[in-house]
């Protein structure tokens, strides 16, 4: 009973932890739905597992009042559970969103693993996009360039695979673009009409959010699209809808 209630008391504080691990991620790093469309469901499988359950799982089975290394073990235990648990939270930090990025009729989301050096981000048309946001994705647009040497840049970037969306000297403020965004968006009964499953989610986001009409836009990071909603009067960006889109 010894072991079971300090494995217990393990269990609890452990959960604690991680929860406010998963708070900082879910609200301040990923929020609106950006944890789903960046996959961070995997990683924090893992981080659950092994902070949650595995810890515990040993202090339960190594817990003894008598043993003179006890100490020690749970010590160890508890460096092994914060060292998973640093290390998750680095590759997530690591990997926010930094900027969701206008391209006229979609959003890409720029993360901040795809600034290596500080070169693109000291070329940003404005200074408040020289950094990068430790607090949710900067919400921008991006346009295409009028300067010759630039275009062809742009030209030779999309040949090795990158997109306006890492070039913060693209940037331009999202409200100067906002008409852009609600001239190219379509209503959500299109979404609607693709599957049972799309119909659900969507019937489920609008009783949340009643008595405003929305349009929605695709947001895409790599090779996963869902799509952004947007309030239809005015392109605020509302959230992340996990559905399939045309």
């Amino acid at each position: 009973m010894v072991r079971v209630k300090a494995a217990f008391i393990h269990l609890l504080l452990s959960a604690c932890v991680v929860g406010l691990v998963l708070v900082l991620m879910l609200f301040v790093w990923y929020p609106h739905g950006f944890f789903k469309l960046l996959g961070g469901g995997d990683l924090l499988y893992i981080i659950a597992g092994v902070d949650v359950c595995l810890g515990p799982l040993l202090t339960l089975a190594v817990f003894n009042p008598a043993k003179k290394s006890l100490k020690l073990d749970l010590a160890i235990i508890g460096l092994l559970q914060i060292s998973a648990l640093l290390y998750g939270a680095h590759v997530m930090f690591q990997s926010r969103p930094v900027f969701s990025v206008l391209e006229e009729n979609l959003f890409k989301v720029t993360l901040a693993s795809d600034f290596k050096d500080d070169l693109e981000l000291n070329k940003a048309s404005q200074d408040k996009w020289k950094s990068l946001s430790w607090s949710g994705p900067e919400l921008v647009a991006a346009v295409a360039p009028t300067d010759p040497k630039v275009k062809q840049e742009m030209v030779f970037a999309a040949g090795s695979g990158a997109d306006w969306n890492v070039f913060p000297k693209l940037f331009v403020s999202y409200d100067s673009q906002r008409q852009v965004a609600l001239r190219n968006a379509k209503p959500l009964n299109v979404l609607k009409a693709l599957s049972v499953e799309n119909r659900a989610s969507i019937e489920r986001f609008e009783q949340k959010h009643p008595y405003k009409a929305y349009v929605y836009l695709p947001i895409v990071s790599g090779y996963i699209a869902m799509a952004a909603v947007l309030d239809a009067k005015n392109a605020d960006f509302i959230e992340i809808l996990d559905v399939e889109t045309p």
